[in-house]
Parts: C-alpha cells; sequence; structure tokens
C-alpha cells in the first residue's frame, strides 16, 4: 500500500495567469531538483478548446546519499501528461516516476481550476502517491524521508509559481504605463485585463513573450 499525500492551494491570482505562469516554471532556480522539461507530443482538440501536452522530466536524483546502495544516483526521470480545457478553465496534469521501478513507484495528480467564490484567485490540488517496493523494516524510514522531500518541493514549487505570476502582472502594468504614456486611450492599455478576460497563450507564445519582455 503506497504513501498518499494531497495539498490543497489557493493562489491570489486568476487561473489564466497562474497556468500560463505553470508553463514558465522551469528552469528555476527554486526547483534545482528539475534538469529539464522536454516536450513530447502536443496536440489541440475539440477546435482549439483543449491543449494535450505530454513532457519528459529529467531530474537530478533526489535519494539521500545513505541510501546509495539502495538507488543509484543517477539522473531520474517522469512522464507528465496535462490536459487544459479553457472552456471549463481546469488544467489536470498526471505525472508518472519512469525511473528505479522495480523499488518505487511515484505519482501525481495536480489540478489547477478558479476558486469556487474568489474568482480573481485559483485552486491548486496536488495529490503525491510513494510507493516503495521493499522489505518492511525499511519501508517506513523511507516513507518519511519521501514525504519529507516532497513537501519541501511542493513548498519551494508554489512559491517559484507565484513568482512568476508577479513578474507578469509587473510586466503587465509596465506595459499599460508604457502605453498610457503614448496617449493610447484606457481601454486598450488594460493588458492584464484583456489576457484575463479572453485567453490563454499557448506555450510557444508564452516563450516568445518572455524572450520579447527580455530583451
Amino acid at each position: 500500500m503506497g504513501l498518499t499525500e494531497v495539498q490543497r492551494y489557493v493562489y491570489e491570482h486568476p487561473w489564466e495567469l497562474v497556468t500560463a505562469a505553470h508553463w514558465m516554471k522551469y528552469p528555476n532556480a527554486r526547483c534545482p531538483q528539475v534538469l529539464s522539461a522536454d516536450v513530447l507530443e502536443r496536440r489541440v482538440e475539440d477546435g482549439g478548446r483543449v491543449l494535450h501536452t505530454r513532457r519528459l522530466f529529467t531530474g537530478a536524483s533526489a535519494v539521500p546519499q545513505k541510501l546509495h546502495w539502495l538507488i543509484p544516483a543517477s539522473p531520474a526521470y517522469a512522464l507528465e501528461h496535462s490536459v487544459v480545457d479553457t472552456r471549463e478553465r481546469r488544467m489536470t496534469l498526471t505525472l508518472q516516476s519512469l525511473s528505479f521501478a522495480n523499488i518505487l513507484q511515484i505519482t501525481e495528480t495536480c489540478v489547477y481550476e478558479p476558486h469556487e467564490s474568489r474568482t480573481d484567485c485559483t485552486v491548486f490540488t496536488q495529490e503525491w502517491t510513494c510507493e516503495w517496493k521493499v522489505p518492511s523494516y525499511l519501508k517506513k524510514r523511507l516513507d518519511s524521508l519521501s514525504l519529507q522531500r516532497f513537501r519541501a518541493s511542493v513548498e519551494n514549487g508554489r512559491t517559484a509559481v507565484a513568482e512568476i505570476c508577479a513578474e507578469l502582472e509587473s510586466r503587465w502594468d509596465e506595459a499599460a504605463r508604457g502605453m498610457r504614456q503614448l496617449c493610447i486611450p484606457d481601454d486598450a492599455t488594460d493588458v492584464r485585463g484583456r489576457f484575463i478576460r479572453h485567453r490563454q497563450y499557448r506555450p510557444d507564445e508564452l516563450d516568445a513573450h518572455s524572450r520579447a519582455h527580455n530583451h
């Protein structure tokens, strides 16, 4: 029987902004365990309403040195499948570990959805399951170590997304100020508002948007 942990967190940002920030999360100094996130497949369905993405994650070994006799200190791999439904405003991600499957199996399911009563906030629910395929005298200690690492990783990941949200809002505010200085009408300068009301950037657009503001 695996060990399961469920956590719920509320971002003080709307769903469109938080899910956009998710695509910009890596690489990130707060999440050094993630070495790369490579897109394997991306497709759009239902007339452009639903985006499916499969990514391969390569991570630094999170195994403590004293456990290297059990699991080698080599890169670890995991496969993520995400579904973004822009009409339902729901983003669902499932992550499955690939490495060391004969000893350890880790799965995660994450959901981003609008807060039930606060329209400018987003609820992030994360369910994590870890199953060690080892003798019972080792399992309790390994479960404890794994849970500690998961909780630390969750905290860092949330902080990373929140910081990206704040950075995006700052960029949009700066862009709006610049547009007002050029005497562009107020209804055209609400960069953040138009983003929230009408659309979510595709991942490739986000990359281009980020590069444009970094030059």
